[in-house]
Formats: C-alpha cells, sequence, structure tokens
C-alpha cells in the first residue's frame, strides 16, 4: 500500500480532541485519521450500495426491495379473499 502525504486543515477543537482519543486509545493521529476515513468510507458504500457518486437521498432507495416476493404474497391474499363471493353477496 503506498501513502501519500496531504495537509488539512482542521478547527482547533476537533484537533484537540483528536489527539485526546489518539492518546486514550494509545495510537497515533495518523493511525486514528485512518481508520475513522475507513469508516466513513464503509458507511458511505453501504448506503449507497457502494456507489459513491449517488445522490444522499437515495441510499435509502430500492431498501425494502427483499420484501417484494412478500408484498406479492400478500396482494395474493387479498385477491383470494376479495375474489371469493360469501352467500349473501349471491343474492
Amino acid at each position: 500500500m503506498g501513502l501519500m502525504k496531504t495537509t488539512i486543515d482542521l478547527p482547533d477543537p476537533i484537533l484537540r480532541q483528536a489527539r485526546i482519543v489518539a492518546a486514550a486509545r494509545g495510537t497515533t493521529l495518523k493511525q486514528l485519521f485512518t481508520e475513522a476515513l475507513e469508516e466513513k468510507i464503509r458507511s458511505t458504500a453501504a448506503r449507497t450500495g457502494g456507489s459513491g457518486n449517488r445522490p444522499p437521498w437515495m441510499a435509502t432507495f430500492g431498501e425494502l426491495s427483499h420484501l417484494s416476493e412478500e408484498t406479492r404474497r400478500i396482494q395474493r391474499i387479498i385477491d383470494d379473499e376479495f375474489g371469493r363471493l360469501e352467500p349473501e353477496d349471491l343474492e
């Protein structure tokens, strides 16, 4: 894995908090930032289905697609029930 140096500007309070967290964990700022970025990238990819170029509002688009078979099953039950004629309906 290659390394690339970069410079970022952070608000002082964030940098202070990061130093405290890194010290408490016994790790370096570099490792803390790397882990934080990796976690953010993973969570974004999970929400967007691996596509980082989808708009945020689409993060949940299609989330319930796994229920399509259940929806069809329920619809069949409804169709069967409403398709039955009760004796009083035949009069």
